[in-house]
């Protein structure tokens, strides 16, 4: 059996990030990642989602691989990578000796590019969090996964139901918000007052019970539409959600 990466992997993809302090604050409070740490000893493993190498440059994070077709990455981004891994460079040259870092270690020779066709089946998002599932990250963050366009912004949602991820710990984080599916039964964290929404993205599920929540629900089902399980209000830290039928998209409140 594959051992599971104690880290967390990143995908930075190429949406709208309104406030990077406030990401780079989740990530640090929620997640306890040191988002400043040397690029060699940090927590997490990030894969920039090629225009979100753009987005990991704004958080002040140089990400271990750019994946993609390549279509949205400007040469301003990749210059500006450039020069901040040069300047990280010259840094890490003069500490390389307390680090134990080799010369051929830098920052060039440790970031991958992995470019694929522009006409392909999958998105780009797809193609990031695979590969961090390849590098055997079990808990995965999407940032970035929110756009002008909503077709881009459905497919990232969607992609958390993929079949293929049911056994992996995936979850959108925005700035407010934080976005994941249920499988089934399970406990979700939250905090007394805060808005959790619940959204059945199967034709419906099958609740047995719920409990840690303002508007519950107990033997009957929840359809996919019309929606009905909007703005819950947790009344407990933790919420149980007992389901016997379907799969449920969890939207919470940060």
């Amino acid at each position: 059996m594959t051992k599971k990466n104690s880290k967390i992997g990143i995908c930075v993809s190429n949406g709208s990030i309104k406030s990077a302090e406030e990401i780079k604050k989740i990530l640090e409070e929620k997640f306890n990642l040191l988002i400043n740490s040397n690029f060699y000893n940090r927590d997490f493993f990030v894969a920039a989602v090629n225009g979100g190498t753009a987005n990991c440059l704004n958080l002040g994070i140089i990400p271990n691989a750019i994946i993609g077709d390549m279509d949205s990455i400007t040469t301003d981004v990749l210059d500006n990578l450039k020069n901040k891994i040069l300047e990280l460079e010259k840094d890490l040259n003069e500490s390389s000796k307390n680090l134990n870092i080799k010369n051929n270690e830098l920052l060039t020779n440790k970031i991958k590019f992995i470019s694929y066709k522009l006409d392909k089946d999958e998105s780009d998002t797809q193609l990031g969090v695979d590969y961090l599932i390849q590098q055997n990250f079990y808990n995965i963050l999407l940032i970035g996964a929110f756009g002008n366009r909503a077709d881009h912004s459905l497919a990232n949602i969607f992609l958390l139901a993929n079949p293929t991820y049911k056994d992996y710990d995936i979850r959108i984080i925005t700035e407010n918000s934080e976005i994941f599916i249920l499988h089934k039964s399970g406990s979700i964290k939250g905090g007394i007052g805060k808005k959790v929404s619940i959204f059945s993205i199967t034709p419906y599920t099958y609740f047995i019970k719920t409990s840690g929540l303002k508007f519950k629900l107990k033997e009957e089902k929840l359809l996919f539409s019309p929606v009905r399980g909007l703005s819950n209000i947790f009344t407990r830290n933790t919420a149980r959600i007992d389901i016997r039928e379907g799969k449920l998209l969890i939207i919470r409140e940060l």
